[in-house]
Order: C-alpha cells, then structure tokens, then sequence
C-alpha cells in the first residue's frame, strides 16, 4: 500500500497535465479556429509574400504576432501540411516549452516542504495554458502572451525573494518575455508595473543593471526601429485610422467592461488577496502576481473592450492566484484565532472560486457549438457557391467572414477582416456637430469606401455578403444600411452595376446576410 501512494505521489502531477493535454485536444477538434487567428494567418502569409499594413492588410496591432504566425505557416507550406493542425502544434509547443521553464522557476520558489503546494501551482498554470484560453481564443495575442511572459514573471519573483541563479537561463526567459510584451503596445504598461514593483522591494534607483531588464529594453528599441523602417505605413497610414475611428467604434462602456463575469470574478480575487495577505506562505511571489493583476486590468480597461481575449491574461493571473492564495491556507500551521473562525468557510469558498473558471469555461464550450452550427449553414452556402473563388463581405463583425472562409475554401481578396472602422465613422459623424468637422470625417470615410470600391472592381468577387441584420455589431440604437451609405458614392455605384441580388441567410442573432451575386455577362460572337 505504501508502495502505490509513494507511486502515486510521483505519478499523479504528470498523469494530470498529460489530461489537460489530451482533454485541449481533442476539445478543439469539436470547435472552428478562432476567427482572429484565422485572419491573422492570412495577414501573416500576406506579409510573407512581401504584402505591407494598409494596401495588402488592415492590422490595429503591430507585426510581432504576425512575425510568430509566420513560422508555422513556412512550415505548413514546406511540408504541405494543413495550417490548423501545424499551427495547434505550433502552439502547444510554446506552451510546453514555456511549461518547462516555469517548471524551473516553481522548484526553486516553493519549499520541499511545500512540494503538493507548488505542484498544485504548477499544474494551474498548465490549465492557464490550454484550458482558458477555448475555445475562441486558443493561439490569440494574449494567449502568446501569457505563454511567453509567465516563465519570466516568476523569475521576477524569485528575484523579489532574494535569489539570483539561473543567470543564463535569465536571460532566455527575458527574450521570451520581450516578444511577449512587444506582442501589443498596452502590454508594456504590465512589465512597467512589475519593475517599479523590484525597484521599490530592492530599493535600488538604478535598475538599468539587472541583465534582464537591459535585454527587453535593447529588444523593445530594436522592434520600434524595424517597425519604423520596415513597417512605416503602420505608422503613417493604420495608426491614425485606428486611432480615430476604431476604438470610437468597438469600446464598451464602463459599466460594460465592470459586468463581465470573469472581470467580477478578478475583483473578487483582489478582495481576497487584501484580506489575506498577511497569512500568505510567499508574501513576495504575491506581492508579484497581484502587481501583474492590476497591470493586465488596466490593459483591459484601456482597451476599451469587454473582449474575453482582452481579458485573458487578467483573467489567467487571478485564477493562478486564487490557487496561490488556497495554498497558502492550506499550509499554514499556526492559524490565528481572527482566522480559525472562518478557516473552513475560507477554504470551502476557494474552492468554488477555482471552479469557477472551469464552469464558465463550460457555458463557452456551449456558446462556441452553437456558434459553429450556425456557420456551417454559411461555410456550406459559400462552398457551392463560390469555392476557390474571391468573395467579399459588408460586416464590421470578424467572427462572420472568419472562419468560415477558410472552411468554405473561398478566397478573401480584402485588406480588411471586417469592416469594423464603420462603427467608429458612424458614430462620430452623429456626434459632431461642427460643419467642418462633419466634412473632415465624410472625406476620410469616403477615401475608406472608395477603397472597398477599388477591391470589388480590381478582385471581382463572385458573392458579396452584406450585413442586413436589424442589431448590427458595435452600432446599438443606430439605424444603419450599409448599401444607402456606400452607394452615396459615386466609386461605388460603379463597383455596384456588376451584382444582383441573390438570397438572404438568416441565422439571428449570429448573422443576417443579404448575398449579391455578380452578374454573368454572356457574349455572343457573330460570323460571317
């Protein structure tokens, strides 16, 4: 009997990460590729194939995600594999490697007397990495994110406690950690917060010294410099657009982005954190997975979207540390008597806390079936219709066109994913009353239709696929027809004369598409 519980003991942390591997999976096979991914990989073949931001595709974020897409899809068309399957590989190689190296960091954190405690950890942020993140956002930017920085964040930690091995090993995680906070400009905000956080526990002014930090920082300047060279017109041509109309389109209210119910469940950890801070077993780990916490909330709330993705990494930070918070109870051995009272309330409401994760995840599972049987009525549409053949869609909304595109195996011809700057175009030329501003924005919404124009009359899609639906994405209250505005335009029309009216796919309130097919001209040859 012994012998089963010593090899249980050894067995059981490897046998429940080996279940989390398979469980994601064999999950995704039930699910679509996430629509953001899915574009992203044609923005990254795009950029491949010499395309640049602005003419060859419309990109808010900068090009170091797209420079990690592009890896497997050389690899995909080298070996002629499928892009969905060497890109899941893709990533849970990322994942894994990443695992290792926190793997490291935990044996070192946690006390051998702790060692059920950091596995406990460990296997958290084994959960953290492949059960979060489904079933949309598998492979996203803050999935890459939190994969990259999480190896890292515990090396800040084990700094924060006094040690400073690992010098070479250091200084991979640190470029790792680079590429991960480089993914988007917000993230910087986090690992700003995460170095005041060792500047004031070390009380050290000149922290410049730590070889990490000169690392991401000579990464960061490098990035910024190719950006400027390489990618001048994500500067000059995608920044002011997304800058005007984008986030004036797609932001949330406050009250919007407070009512999310994994950003209810972030506050909640954040009140257990303050109350028992005093009791925890690595005050300085903590102190480092609460400073990331507030970073990664700021970075939601500044985003301006109530976005799962958005709040992934918040979200991921909470639960890792609702499960440092259980453990630190757990292994407490001279409970105080203010918290004997509520020992056992304490541990059977974390708990619940840490299932409720799992079961949130569950209701997504649920959204994300019903979602893809509402696309395949539209992948299956578009694949008789139009396979191998351009098509176009009129809609703000990604999830519509991607990924259905790739599964109908039509072809996108658009610089945009979606159309998702109308919104913002909308909504500013009803709130502007000066006359001159009005103009301003008609002359920089015609220049955006009329290159809609230009891709319809240069790509000739043979299906146009027009957002009808009465609720249009990002535009609630406001009555909008995306062909009464678009066709104001003299460029337009033009582009227009090609197509009639083909049928309508309803699947409320996922999408509501009027299809326009572009006419056959027949010709007839006269002989003499």
């Amino acid at each position: 009997m012994r012998q089963v519980i010593s090899i249980l003991r050894v067995v059981w942390l490897p046998g429940a990460i080996a279940s989390i591997y398979f469980f994601s999976w064999v999950s995704q096979s039930s699910f679509l590729v996430s629509w953001d991914v899915s574009w992203g990989l044609h923005e990254a073949r795009r950029l491949l194939a010499g395309g640049v931001y602005g003419k060859d595709f419309f990109e808010p974020s900068p090009p170091m995600f797209l420079y990690l897409y592009s890896l497997p899809l050389i690899f995909s068309q080298l070996f002629l594999l499928n892009i969905e399957k060497v890109f899941r590989c893709y990533v849970f190689l990322l994942a894994t490697m990443s695992l290792c190296g926190c793997y490291v960091f935990v044996r070192h954190i946690f006390n051998p007397c702790h060692v059920v405690f950091g596995k406990l950890f460990l296997l958290a942020i084994t959960v953290i990495f492949l059960i979060l993140p489904l079933p949309f956002d598998f492979g996203q930017r803050e999935h890459l994110l939190v994969i990259f920085v999480f190896p890292y964040l515990l090396l800040i930690g084990l700094r924060l406690m006094g040690e400073y091995g690992h010098r070479y090993f250091g200084v991979l995680m640190a470029l790792a950690a680079g590429i991960g906070f480089l993914i988007k400009p917000f993230f910087i905000i986090t690992f700003v917060l995460l170095e005041l956080l060792y500047i004031y526990q070390r009380r050290d002014l000149w922290p410049w010294i730590k070889l990490e930090l000169m690392i991401i920082a000579s990464l960061a300047l490098g990035y910024l410099m190719v950006i400027c060279y390489v990618h001048l017109e994500y500067i000059t041509l995608v920044l002011p657009i997304v800058m005007k109309f984008y986030y004036q389109g797609v932001g949330d209210s406050f009250k919007e982005l407070l009512m999310h119910p994994a950003i209810i469940y972030c506050f909640i950890v954040i009140g257990l954190f303050a109350f028992l801070s005093q009791y925890l077993t690595y005050k300085m780990l903590g102190a480092g997975l609460f400073t990331v916490l507030c970073g990664f909330l700021l970075v939601y709330f500044l985003q301006r979207t109530s976005w799962y993705y958005h709040l992934y990494p918040a979200y991921s930070i909470a639960f890792l540390l609702m499960i440092f918070l259980y453990g630190s109870v757990i292994t407490q051995k001279n409970i105080s008597p203010r918290l004997s009272i509520s020992y056992v309330s304490l541990l059977v409401a974390g708990f619940l806390f840490i299932l409720f994760p799992f079961c949130y995840s569950k209701m997504m599972y649920a959204v994300a079936i019903s979602y893809k049987d509402d696309a395949l009525s539209l992948i299956r549409f578009m694949h008789y219709n139009a396979k191998h053949q351009p098509v176009y869609f009129l809609s703000a909304k990604l999830s519509v066109a991607f990924p259905a595109i790739d599964y109908a195996q039509v072809l996108p011809v658009s610089r945009f994913g979606s159309l998702s700057w109308v919104p913002g175009y909308v909504k500013l030329l009803q709130q502007t009353t000066g006359h001159d501003l009005q103009n301003t924005i008609k002359q920089e919404g015609d220049i955006l239709i009329n290159t809609v124009a230009d891709e319809i009359m240069n790509y000739h899609p043979a299906l146009i696929l027009v957002d009808v639906s009465e609720h249009k994405p990002f535009m609630q209250g406001i009555n909008f027809d995306y062909l009464a505005e678009f066709l104001q335009r003299p460029k337009f029309r033009m582009a227009w004369q090609s197509y009639q009216f083909l049928t309508t796919l309803d699947k409320t309130p996922y999408y509501k598409l009027a299809v326009y097919q572009r006419r056959v001209i027949y010709t007839q040859s006269v002989s003499f």
